[in-house]
């Protein structure tokens, strides 16, 4: 028997999962200000076209902004990452900080790959479509 009590007509499962997803939102809002050199971040870009899209950085320095270096992610890859040739430095805003990460594995082989969380990302992705 599942101890949660679920809705059971379509207006208030709405405003259930409204509500879930406002916990989970403010929950990452405060997992930001933990953040410090040499955590991994995943990133919202709202300049961008895909607005669900979600980058990963490193997290270089904290000041009123956010320094970090974007990752790219390996084609085939799904949470893959890996450092871009040209490193991709910018200064962003902590609105535009999802999530702190968990480290992430380091995979054998040719080349730096760092595998990232699948769990952590797909949530990330969910909360990047709401801003």
């Amino acid at each position: 028997m599942c101890p949660v009590n679920w809705p059971t007509n379509q207006n208030n499962y709405v405003i259930f999962c409204q509500h879930i997803y406002l916990m989970f939102d403010l929950l990452f809002a405060f997992s930001v200000f933990s953040c410090k050199p040499e955590d991994f971040v995943a990133v919202h870009l709202s300049a961008k076209k895909k607005n669900n899209q979600v980058f990963v950085a490193k997290v270089l320095q904290v000041d009123e902004e956010i320094q970090v270096r974007f990752l790219k992610q390996v084609v085939g890859g799904a949470y893959i990452y890996t450092w871009p040739v040209k490193d991709e430095i910018y200064w962003q805003s902590a609105q535009d900080i999802i999530k702190k990460l968990s480290q992430p594995t380091l995979l054998p082989g040719r080349g730096l790959r760092l595998l990232f969380s699948s769990e952590e990302l797909e949530i990330c992705k969910r909360i990047s479509v709401s801003k």
